[in-house]
C-alpha cells in the first residue's frame, strides 16, 4: 500500500520506507507548563491543516474524517488552565513555524502530495505514538486524568483503516513523480512534529 510507504520501518517494517527520527540524546522531565505549551502548539498545526483541507476543493476527501483535534484540544487547554491554575501560553515557535509552513506550503494542485504526507503522518502518528504519549503525560502530569485529545468517537482502528484507504483512493491516479513527491517529504513531516515533541522529551524554545 502506498500510505504505508509513508511510515518508518519501525512503524511498519516490511513496507515503511521514511527515514526514521532522531531521538534525544538526554532524558527530559516535563513540567505541565510544558505539556500545556505542547497542546496550544498542538492546537495551531491542527488548526492550520484543518483551515487548509477545508479551504482546497482538491482535499474535500478529507473533511469531517473524524480525525480532527482542535475542538478536543481547545477543551484540554482551557481543563488543564483551570486544574493546575495555569496561565495560557500564546503558541510557542515550534507550532507557529509549523502551521505557517502548512500554510505556505501548497501554492498549486503540484503542492498537494507533500502536503497530504505531512495529512497523514500528522494525524496517524498522533493516532500511534501520540496516544502512549498521551498515557505517559497523564501518569506523570494529570493524576491519571485521560485528556479528550486522546479520544475519538469511534474505534481507532476502524477510523484508521478508513483513511488510509481515503488516501489511497486520492493517490491512485498520481503519477510516479506525485508519489515520489509525496514520499520523499516524510523527513520534514518528522521535524515538524518532532519540534513540537521537543517541549515533551526536550529540544524546543519556548
Amino acid at each position: 500500500m502506498f500510505a504505508m510507504k509513508l511510515h518508518t520501518r519501525e512503524q511498519a517494517p516490511k513496507e515503511g520506507k521514511a527515514e526514521e527520527p532522531k531521538q534525544p540524546a538526554e532524558p527530559f522531565a516535563p513540567t505541565q507548563s510544558d505539556y500545556l505549551q505542547f497542546l496550544v502548539d498542538s492546537k495551531e498545526v491542527y488548526m492550520a491543516l484543518e483551515d487548509i483541507v477545508n479551504g482546497n476543493d482538491k482535499l474535500a476527501p478529507f473533511r469531517n474524517s473524524g480525525l480532527e483535534r482542535t475542538g478536543a484540544l481547545e477543551h484540554d487547554i482551557n481543563w488543564m488552565a483551570t486544574e493546575f491554575g495555569l496561565e495560557r501560553p500564546q503558541c510557542g515557535r515550534a507550532g507557529t513555524t509549523y502551521a505557517e509552513d502548512l500554510r505556505q506550503m501548497i501554492k498549486s494542485d503540484d503542492d498537494i502530495p507533500a502536503f497530504v504526507c505531512h495529512f497523514y503522518n500528522f494525524y496517524f502518528a498522533h493516532m500511534a505514538g501520540g496516544r502512549m504519549i498521551g498515557k505517559q503525560m497523564s501518569k506523570l502530569l494529570l493524576d491519571g486524568e485521560d485528556l479528550e485529545f486522546y479520544k475519538w468517537d469511534e474505534n481507532v482502528n476502524e477510523l484508521k483503516s478508513r483513511n488510509k484507504e481515503a488516501i489511497e483512493n486520492f493517490a491512485s491516479s498520481w503519477t510516479r513523480e506525485e508519489r515520489d513527491r509525496c514520499v520523499n517529504e516524510t523527513p520534514n513531516t518528522f521535524k515538524g512534529g518532532g519540534s513540537l515533541n521537543g517541549y515533551l522529551f526536550g529540544g524546543s524554545p519556548h
